[in-house]
Order: C-alpha cells, then structure tokens, then sequence
C-alpha cells in the first residue's frame, strides 16, 4: 500500500505520541502542526510545523494531506477552525474522541456500541470553555462538527482509558508501580472486570482505518469482560518480580469511605454507579476492521519498563496516596 501524507494536529505527548511512530512504521511522510510545549525529541522523517490550531493555519502554506488527525481536539469552536480549513486540503480527517461522550445514565443494556445515547451539553454552559465536568459532552459536540464538514469522509476514534508507556495520566501506571512497591496493597474485589486499550493497539488501529475507503465511528477498547483485578494485578506482580500482600476489599467499603472511582481507584467503577457502562464499550466494530489487542501481560510489563526509569509513585497524577491507602486498609481491618 502506497504511503501516505499525513497531517497530526498535536501529536506530541501520549496517544498522538504513539499515532505517530505507527505511521512512520507504515512509511508515512508525516508533519506535526502544534505550540511545541510537551516533549518530544525530533523524530527522523518528521516534519515538525510549530503553530497554535485556534490561531492562523495559513503557516502550513498550500500544502495538501491525504488525511488530517486530529488529537488534540476539546472544544468544538477549536475543531470547527481546523475543519473548515482543511476542507479542501485533504481527503480525510479523523477525530480522536472518547467513550465519555455516552450518556450513561440512558444506557441500560449490557454493551454500549456507537449508537448509544450521547451526552448533551447543559443549556446555558459556554461550549469554548475546555472544564473537565463537561469533557463527555464538549467531545460529542467536536464530533458533530468534523461530521458535519466531512462527512462520510470522518472518522471517529471513541478509546476508552488509554494504557502503555509515555502515560501522563498514570491511571493504569498506578497498579503497575504499586504493585511493585509491595506491602499490603488495597484493591477492589479480584472479579470486577475492567476495560482499557493499549495506546499501541489504537496507534495501529489509526494507522489502518485512515487508508479505509469509508468513515464511520469506533469504540477502540479491548473487549469488555476481557480481564478483571486479579488479571491485572497478577500480571503486575509478575511484571516486577514482587509479591504483595494484595488486600481484596468490597466494594461498599470503598463507597463508604468516600473513595473516587476512576482518580484515586484507576479502572475501577462500582456496580450500582450508572458510569458503570464506561466498562462495557463494544469494540466489535473496530475489530471488524482491523483492531488488534495486545495480551494484558504484554502491556503491563511495557508499562512497567517504561514506568521504572520515568515514574516514582509517590508523584503519580492518579491513585491512593501512600497515607491514604494506609488509613483505608487500617478502616478496612486489613
């Protein structure tokens, strides 16, 4: 397959980082448009364009793409510039979104696809202001905006937590180092599934669906009821060699202890909480067009390597801190 030219907006950090190795992979010829403010070292055979996307796009000059990604899109005024612009200037344009633009207080089946109910933004709430009380339905609203311009030309790209080395969220990075660190480790029970995508497996999967000849919207998580804790903490433990005295701790202990689902537990969300639905997002789409699944394993132990050298865990952006875990295990009778 003939290489294409392709445009990322931002590209720098995470998921954007990793979209552009899969495209060099594939022999790509690849520019960065973005401020330059986060990492990384120049990448042979990248062209880096530096410049603010709700500013002047006319520093790209007359240049042409076969497709533009856009990963740093969140309010949909920022993406309607970008769109609009490119209109002309390529044939595709893909829109890295999210699963939090379900609305899952409307969603009561057990898999949530791409056509479940979305969220809206509340009447009254400035669609330019980036909040993270509003990321779900801001994201919604970026989409409709890429549709409308492009239509059966877009591509919706809806990750759920994204997990792998270069993680700033350090959601899934939390279990891999804490688990290493040994000691008395609390943890949801052993049989509560979680969800999550390999940023690798979404990097490929970007790097396949740009050549398709059609659009469309796709759930890229692996698939739900895949793993559990006990999954992932076993695999932590054999990742970093350690053996930790792993607390399994009820969920309603949790609950009433005031716990944060998602920030201070990562990848865990009660049973009874409507959000619930975040962990049963159906890939079967995406797989149908050629989304691939790293083993667990495999992405913990990256992860780890990674985390080793670029994390320590008393500075991490999610999870317990190491006060707060010792006094919920001491409530708990751990």
């Amino acid at each position: 397959m003939s290489a294409l030219r392709i445009l990322v907006l931002g590209g720098t950090r995470f998921v954007g980082r990793h979209i552009v190795d899969a495209l060099v992979a594939a022999g790509d010829s690849v520019t960065l448009f973005n401020r330059g403010m986060s990492d990384p070292s120049p990448r042979a055979g990248v062209e880096n364009v530096r410049g603010d996307r709700s500013g002047d796009l006319s520093v790209l000059g007359g240049k042409r793409f076969d497709a533009v990604i856009d990963t740093s899109g969140y309010t949909p005024d920022v993406v309607k510039h970008a769109t609009r612009f490119f209109t002309s200037r390529t044939d595709r344009y893909l829109f890295v979104s999210s699963v939090s633009v379900y609305d899952l207080e409307r969603i009561h089946s057990d898999r949530v696809d791409e056509d479940a109910p979305l969220l809206q933004l509340p009447q009254g709430v400035d669609p330019t202001v980036r909040a993270d009380e509003h990321y779900g339905a801001l994201k919604n609203l970026c989409e409709m905006e890429v549709r409308e311009t492009f239509g059966k030309r877009a591509v919706i790209l809806r990750p759920g937590l994204v997990a792998g080395p270069h993680d700033p969220t350090d959601r899934f990075t939390y279990w891999v180092l804490r688990i290493a660190a040994g000691g008395k480790v609390l943890a949801p029970p052993a049989d509560r599934n979680i969800q999550y995508v390999d940023v690798r497996d979404a990097a490929r999967f970007t790097s396949t669906i740009i050549r398709a000849t059609a659009g469309g919207t796709y759930n890229v998580v692996a698939p739900p009821d895949g793993y559990t804790f006990g999954d992932l903490l076993y695999e932590c433990a054999r990742a970093s060699g350690s053996h930790p005295n792993i607390c399994w701790t009820e969920e309603e202990f949790f609950i009433e202890q005031g716990v944060s689902p998602w920030s201070e537990l990562p990848l865990w969300i009660p049973r009874r909480d409507s959000a619930v639905a975040l962990l049963r997002a159906s890939p079967e789409q995406a797989v149908a067009r050629g989304l691939q699944c790293t083993p667990l394993g495999e992405t913990v132990r990256d992860t780890f390597t990674w985390a080793s050298g670029a994390r320590t865990l008393d500075a991490l952006q999610a999870g317990l801190s190491r006060s707060r875990e010792k006094e919920l295990l001491e409530n708990a009778g751990h």
